[in-house]
């Protein structure tokens, strides 16, 4: 039977109360008696017995729903620790400190409070514990190597097969964020493994999600739906929400992957109705941000932008600028769908500023790419030149394969304008314009392969292809120098 808040704090309350009367009375008489030192442990005894029962309160408000702030608690045990010599005060003045820094989102804090508890020789029985906490702490400070080192060690304790569960995934997580795929699987089918042996149902569930998204990671999407499908039943089974939720979020991820957008749309539907009215905001915002983009796909216009500006609204309430500019990016896509050119330059452009100020380059790539785009479509030639290079530049800044690829394409559509240019007699002006922005393409595409191969650092043999490849493109080029010499002739 699970013990209330306000049942908890009263028996504490009640400890502090009873047994400290107890231990002023005896001080009382030992005082009569002048035994001094009598009088001495008495009072130590009594600081000690306030100090843990104010600790056991701490534990108890961390444990239930808080009535306190996490800042109140973190300096009622400050109080405790600076008052405070009793080792076992300590420690459990220490752990509840760490706890209220990783609820803060203060890691290194965090991390401070654990390696204290660790210089103090914890018993044995909690060394898990300890670990555990700095474990976690790299993981959040990004200090893989560290957590890899502390949950490895964990596995050689002596631990139960529940919290050995809890370390092999740990263990799973921390290669999937360092990219090591292979071993993320090993660890966490291993995970999945013992978590059927003792029939741990929590551990089985989630084991199914962690190799669904290694699965999606390395492009599997299909064994990816499978896995995360059984998320989702064994979640249903034990009537865990938060798995629901979770499972739906990703299937409609993997669904958008497999070109399914309707099941896509019903997962994701799914998601917002069960989180509209909650507090998980930022996986709301993403979800608000995907329906928008597959109903603006669907070329459902108006519901695609009531799902954007309520995306809106709630990035600016969170400050969150990466999916602000993302919520931007994508009401631009809509107004250029509806031809409602001047609204998708304003919305292109506050995503603009605000991805370029907090240096959110690979979202900013997606911006310029619109851009580029929607001045080429409507002959603003010089502009769509900017932009383009902007792209190029940025593509270039981190490491971004697919340059030459973006080059290719962008020259091909140059010159699928300039023949539609040609047939149209009176836009002379424009055909010269966009001449000038072709042949500055045409050398970035001839000029820029070495230094941009050099940029991504790929070998010499890779450059030799690509050498060929300028080959090809040179004879390109003069065929279409020679197109463009027939026009300019003509004019």
């Amino acid at each position: 039977m699970k013990a209330s808040k306000s049942r908890t704090t009263a028996l504490y309350k009640k400890a502090l109360e009873n047994r400290g009367e107890i231990y002023r009375l005896i001080g009382r008489v030992q005082n009569s008696l002048n035994d001094y030192e009598k009088i001495i442990i008495i009072n130590k005894k009594l600081g000690e017995l306030q100090s843990n029962v104010l600790i056991n309160l701490e534990i108890s408000d961390i444990r239930f729903n808080m009535s306190k702030s996490l800042s109140e608690v973190e300096k009622t045990v400050k109080d405790v620790i600076k008052n405070n010599k009793s080792k076992m005060i300590l420690i459990k003045a220490h752990n509840i400190l760490a706890n209220v820094y990783v609820k803060k989102g203060m890691y290194n804090k965090a991390l401070e409070s654990y390696e204290k508890l660790e210089i103090m020789k914890v018993s044995k029985g909690k060394d898990f514990v300890v670990n555990n906490g700095l474990g976690v702490c790299n993981i959040f400070l990004h200090h893989y190597e560290k957590a890899l080192k502390i949950f490895k060690k964990n596995l050689i304790l002596n631990i139960d097969k529940i919290n050995r569960c809890k370390t092999l995934n740990n263990i799973g997580y921390i290669y999937s964020q360092i990219e090591d795929f292979d071993n993320a699987m090993r660890y966490y089918k291993e995970y999945h493994e013992l978590s059927k042996k003792i029939n741990y149902k929590m551990g089985m569930c989630k084991s199914f999600s962690n190799m669904a998204a290694i699965l999606a990671k390395t492009g599997d999407m299909l064994n990816a739906k499978s896995y995360y499908q059984k998320y989702l039943q064994y979640s249903r089974d034990i009537e865990y929400k938060t798995g629901i939720i979770s499972a739906k979020l990703n299937l409609g991820y993997i669904y958008i992957n497999l070109n399914e957008p309707n099941k896509a749309k019903e997962n994701y539907l799914f998601v917002y109705e069960n989180l509209k009215n909650g507090n998980n905001k930022l996986i709301l915002l993403t979800v608000l941000n995907n329906l928008g983009n597959l109903y603006r796909e669907e070329g459902r216009y108006n519901r695609a932008m009531s799902f954007l500006k309520e995306g809106e609204r709630l990035a600016k309430e969170l400050k969150n600028y990466l999916n602000l500019g993302s919520v931007y990016n994508n009401m631009g896509n809509v107004y250029l769908k509806t031809g409602k050119i001047k609204q998708a330059v304003s919305a292109l452009k506050k995503a603009e500023k605000i991805l370029k100020k907090n240096n959110l380059k690979y979202t900013l790539k997606d911006t310029y790419s619109i851009l580029y785009g929607l001045y080429l479509q409507i002959g603003s030639y010089k502009e769509y030149l900017k932009y383009f290079i902007y792209f190029i530049e940025l593509l270039m800044d981190i490491g971004n394969e697919k340059i030459l690829e973006n080059i290719k394409i962008n020259f091909c559509l140059l010159n699928e304008k300039l023949k539609e240019l040609q047939k149209e007699k009176r836009k002379l002006d424009k055909i010269k314009e966009l001449v000038n922005v072709i042949n500055i393409v045409a050398d970035f595409l001839l000029n820029e392969q070495t230094s941009i191969m050099r940029v991504l650092g790929l070998k010499e043999d890779e450059i030799v292809i690509i050498n060929t490849t300028k080959d090809i493109n040179e004879k390109i080029i003069i065929k279409y120098e020679e197109l463009l010499k027939k026009i300019c002739e003509g004019l």
